[in-house]
């Protein structure tokens, strides 16, 4: 009889055993997965805030001192936010294919809005202050560091001096105005259209930022 019970329960146990061992290797799958977005979205926010942070550092002292941003233009190279970007896209769909409580797919798609909007601002404005950099003096430029000097003690000539100035301007505009951008909803055709501050762009990036952050943070504690 004893014998006849371990026949019966020994399968009972494998299918026991089976099951927890899958239940820990989907736990460990969506814990890898949601480390890899979260991972790469941290990435992409660390290059995004810290160009933004510069352009505003910029302004702060911009008509007063001659500020070269050299590491704009420097030879280390950084990992794209598109590369990020796909990346991370690539994962969350992993992730979404095989949790079974699906993360929340909206959350992803707007911070892959916001990305695109902050990246193409600073884009812009980098464009702009390429003009500005172009006329800095060569002693402000021979570093891979930003290097900042009083206008007061150094002559610049006339026609350098000029375009300084209308860059300046520029780039005090952008700071100011509402830029329109518009983004190809799903690659369909359908365009959404905002337009928003600089700040405002980078506040809704944040927020985008945090939102999928704390969703992704779900499948990561045990």
């Amino acid at each position: 009889m004893l014998g006849v019970c371990a026949t019966l329960y020994a399968p009972i146990a494998a299918l026991f055993l089976y099951d927890s061992w899958k239940e820990q290797k989907q736990y460990e799958l969506e814990k890898q997965y949601a480390e890899d977005v979260l991972k790469a979205i941290i990435s992409i926010k660390d290059q995004l805030t810290r160009k933004y942070y510069s352009f505003l550092n910029f302004k702060t002292y911009m008509g007063k001192k001659l500020i070269a941003l050299n590491s704009l233009f420097s030879n280390e190279q950084n990992i794209s936010i598109s590369q990020l970007l796909n990346e991370a896209i690539a994962k969350f769909e992993l992730l979404e294919s095989i949790s079974i409580k699906k993360p929340n797919k909206l959350l992803f798609e707007n911070f892959e809005y916001s990305i695109l909007l902050l990246n193409n601002y600073n884009n812009t404005f980098e464009e702009k202050y390429e003009k500005y950099y172009n006329s800095l003096p060569l002693t402000l430029k021979n570093s891979s560091i930003t290097k900042v000097l009083d206008k007061n003690n150094l002559s610049i000539p006339n026609e350098e001096n000029i375009k300084i100035h209308l860059a300046e301007n520029e780039l005090l505009r952008l700071f100011k105005i509402k830029l329109k951008m518009e983004i190809n909803k799903y690659y369909e055709g359908e365009l959404n259209y905002y337009e928003f501050s600089y700040k405002e762009y980078k506040d809704n990036f944040e927020a985008d930022y945090q939102k999928l952050a704390l969703e992704l943070i779900k499948y990561i504690k045990v």
